[in-house]
């Protein structure tokens, strides 16, 4: 009887590594993505995210995917489904380039262009046969595997032949910040290509130059941010050419157990990178790397709006890094010595940095601008004990000359006096006392240094003029808006919340 034995090997689960730095979701099949394995990612100017699978071109718009697959009955389908890259001409004109065919899409009536370039390539069929790349001019470049190199020269041209003697078995092509393109070959060379002026036409190519500085070139990638290009040797060793100095540095803190590097994302301080045995991100002095994914096959990494890195797995779909937030602390009784348990209200924080928090019957807290404690500190506190109309606060606001306006239960509104930190009540004239009712302040707006509005509970709103000339301010005149049954124009309530004033400067 033969016996067998069964070897269970235990891997950590994606994402455990990254919970300390940054914040992941995972996107996959069961969100509405068609095919697991992301080749290309990018983001057009309208934010929608764009990723390249095997199986169909996924347009994302945070909530749900739109999927293209090629359909053999409509000739303005994309051509194939396996998608290799995404550029954008502009918000509504998208370029893909596929496995067979580059497509001009027209997101206004999802329709798209095909382009097979040449005849012959038809029936050409091959991973990467096509490849796109646009200058700074918005020029789009199309690399066309065992063909050659052409140019868009226009919806009624097509794509046209630069005349070029380079090898046509092509792996990679881009453009430096010169607009000189470069192009990587299967035969692992690197060439670039320098263009006259005005290059659209043909034999506009001014000279061809094959790179020296490094043999074996397995892959490359090009940093923007620095006019660099970076390669992988096969002997899986990386490092960086500077293009305008003609420099080659090895990065010596690259490791070979990090396996073939497939994407690059170079972020402000520090470099990701995508290899077949996970994501690893490198220190700015480029001597140290750390994982932060492992057990996956990272194909492609994108940076998008919002700092949201966003990483294309080979079988595990898209993960979407956040960076680290700053997490929510509770102040309440328990950490903060006789902050009460009174509801919050309102909030108000100062140039200063001061918070001023108004509770339900507790008063007004201030808070110290002091972020690296470990428990927020009270600096002050005003109630009716010092000067407070009334304990239940509903608004605090800052005036035009930096004193806190606060709106209360009490009869009145308070204000601070900038000399002595001291709440001072705004004074109303005799005159106008038997017409005015600032009863239950709920919401405050300075339209001017001079004019108050008022939000009150069952007295409407009021449109208070201030004399500010002379400490204590007191109300000069007013007008009062309310509700007016069959009046449509009138205030639709006498319970205001709150005022906020539109760029038209009108008040809402």
């Amino acid at each position: 009887m033969q016996k067998f034995s069964l070897i269970l090997y235990f891997f950590l689960l994606p994402g455990i590594l990254l919970a300390k730095k940054y914040g992941f979701v995972q996107l996959t099949n069961n969100d509405g993505l068609s095919n697991s394995s992301i080749n290309s990612i990018s983001q057009n100017s309208g934010g929608l995210m764009w990723f390249g699978t095997w199986d169909g071109l996924n347009v994302y718009n945070g909530r749900q995917f739109n999927v293209y697959k090629p359909d053999p009955a409509n000739p303005n389908s994309i051509s194939n489904n396996i998608i290799r890259d995404v550029l954008e001409e502009n918000e509504n004109i998208q370029w893909i380039a596929t496995d067979h065919g580059i497509n001009r899409f027209d997101r206004d009536n999802h329709r798209f262009e095909r382009y097979f370039v040449d005849s012959r390539s038809q029936s050409a069929y091959n991973e990467h046969s096509f490849l796109i790349a646009k200058n700074s001019s918005d020029m789009i470049i199309a690399a066309v595997y065992g063909q050659g190199i052409f140019v868009f020269a226009g919806k009624e041209k097509g794509f046209t032949r630069l005349n070029l003697k380079v090898n046509s078995r092509f792996k990679k092509i881009f453009f430096d910040l010169d607009d000189n393109l470069w192009i990587h070959t299967q035969e692992q060379l690197l060439f670039k290509v320098v263009f006259k002026k005005g290059f659209v036409e043909s034999g506009s190519v001014q000279n061809v130059v094959q790179f020296q500085h490094a043999e074996n070139i397995r892959a490359v990638f090009f940093d923007s941010s620095s006019n660099a290009i970076w390669m992988q040797t096969s002997d899986s060793r990386l490092a960086t050419y500077n293009i305008s100095a003609g420099v080659l540095n090895a990065y010596p803190g690259f490791s070979a157990v990090a396996g073939t590097v497939q994407s690059m994302l170079f972020l402000d301080e520090r470099i990701l990178l995508g290899t077949e045995n996970g994501l690893f991100e490198c220190s700015s002095d480029r001597r140290q790397m750390e994982l932060l994914l492992n057990n996956v096959s990272v194909l492609s990494l994108f940076k998008g709006t919002q700092q949201i890195i966003w990483v294309g797995t080979d079988m595990q779909g898209v993960w979407m890094l956040t960076p680290p937030r700053e997490k929510f602390r509770t102040v309440s009784a328990e950490n903060v010595t006789d902050f009460g348990n009174s509801a919050v209200r309102t909030f108000n924080i100062g140039p200063d940095g001061r918070l001023w928090v108004g509770t339900k019957g507790s008063g007004i807290y201030v808070f110290a601008p002091d972020k690296e404690a470990d428990a927020p500190v009270v600096e002050n506190r005003f109630s009716t004990s010092n000067g407070l109309l009334n304990n239940s606060v509903f608004t605090i606001v800052a005036g035009p000359g930096g004193e806190k306006w606060i709106g209360t239960d009490g009869n009145g509104i308070n204000y601070t006096d900038l000399r002595t930190g001291k709440l001072n009540k705004l004074q109303i004239a005799d005159s106008l006392k038997p017409s005015i009712n600032l009863s239950s302040v709920y919401a405050l707006f300075f339209s001017s240094d001079t004019v108050l509005w008022v939000g009150t509970s069952g007295y409407g709103l009021y449109g208070l003029h201030i004399d500010r000339t002379k400490v204590p301010y007191s109300i000069r005149s007013y007008r009062q808006y309310i509700y007016k049954a069959h009046q449509p124009h009138s205030l639709s309530n006498n319970i205001v919340y709150s005022i906020l004033r539109d760029d038209e400067k009108h008040l809402w």
